[in-house]
């Protein structure tokens, strides 16, 4: 009984939307009010672009995600500065998933930052992506950095 009532909650609020970043996270946002020039929009945005849902990136970005790191107030710290605590940039956290990285490169995502677009290539070259490796090179990422 409380399997069928749980799969008839999530087949209503569709939870897997919400933490997932699956189709339909954007305009269930939007339908919130959500304010998508936050530190929040970001860390969303990275998730899904680990996850490599390229129509959630590009929705997101579409919908204003800011492509440069917002810093959470100092004043008052938040969980939410953690997701960049392994210090991956957008190119890097999108690099196994070579749609999405195409989605972030093409809206200058990591453009200035040297670092973001190494360490992509050397997770690309590592998981022999080559036209990620190409595309990645073609963006000014050194393949003679040693990481």
């Amino acid at each position: 009984m409380i399997r069928l009532l749980e799969r008839e909650v999530e087949a209503v609020a569709g939870p897997r939307r919400w933490i997932d970043g699956a189709d339909g996270l954007v305009a269930a946002l939007r339908a919130e009010d959500f304010n998508f020039r936050t530190l929040k929009a970001q860390v969303i945005l990275k998730r899904a672009a680990r996850r490599g849902q390229t129509g959630t990136v590009r929705e997101l970005i579409d919908a204003g995600v800011p492509l440069h790191r917002l810093a959470s107030s100092p004043a008052k710290p938040r969980r939410d500065h953690l997701v960049w605590m392994d210090d991956l940039g957008w190119l890097a956290s999108a690099s196994g998933h070579f749609q999405t990285l195409q989605v972030l490169m093409a809206w200058g995502a990591g453009r200035y930052d040297q670092s973001d677009k190494d360490v992509a290539l050397a997770f690309a070259a590592q998981d022999g992506d080559l036209d990620a490796v190409k595309a990645l090179i073609g963006y000014r990422a050194n393949p003679h950095v040693g990481l």
